[in-house]
């Protein structure tokens, strides 16, 4: 297999994972958020635990390959422009990662906890820090599936 070859494989497999996580974040996002607000407050705390339950399979499923086929393409790919936007690919998963990290998965991790028919006190504050956060989740993950996207663009147009 030549290095070419191996370069696109591995770029497009980094683009097909960074487009289904920015598809699954800005479907959590934008498609979910609008039907949650209409839920009275303990079928919201229902719905959410299974989205939670849910997506802590299915976006690691996603995020992680597009991080290492995003990497392996830096170390398999062209120079200049398009190295360029690996790197920042590769940063904003980075970015998606410390959001999550640092702050989503603490908010989910307690909406696990909460019982529906006795939701905490500052179950609103908590939606609301949760959805604030996942803007920047959906904005890094749309970045990264845009920079490696654009990155392959200039090397099949070269």
């Amino acid at each position: 297999m030549t290095s070419l070859m191996q370069d696109t494989i591995f770029a497009f497999a980094a683009i097909f994972f960074a487009g289904l996580l920015a598809g699954t974040e800005f479907t959590v996002r934008f498609g979910l958020r609008g039907p949650l607000d209409l839920l009275e407050q303990s079928a919201h705390i229902i719905v959410r635990q299974g989205l939670v339950r849910t997506l802590r399979i299915i976006a690691p499923s996603f995020y992680f390959p597009a991080l290492i086929f995003g990497v392996v393409s830096l170390f398999t790919g062209a120079s200049g422009t398009p190295f360029i936007l690996r790197i920042l690919g590769i940063v904003m998963l980075v970015i998606w990662l410390g959001v999550t990290f640092g702050g989503t998965v603490p908010i989910n991790s307690a909406a696990l906890e909460w019982r529906s028919e006795a939701p905490p006190h500052n179950f609103h504050s908590l939606v609301e820090r949760w959805e604030r956060l996942a803007i920047f989740r959906v904005l890094a993950s749309v970045f990264a599936f845009i920079f490696f996207l654009i990155s392959q663009i200039i090397i099949i147009a070269s």
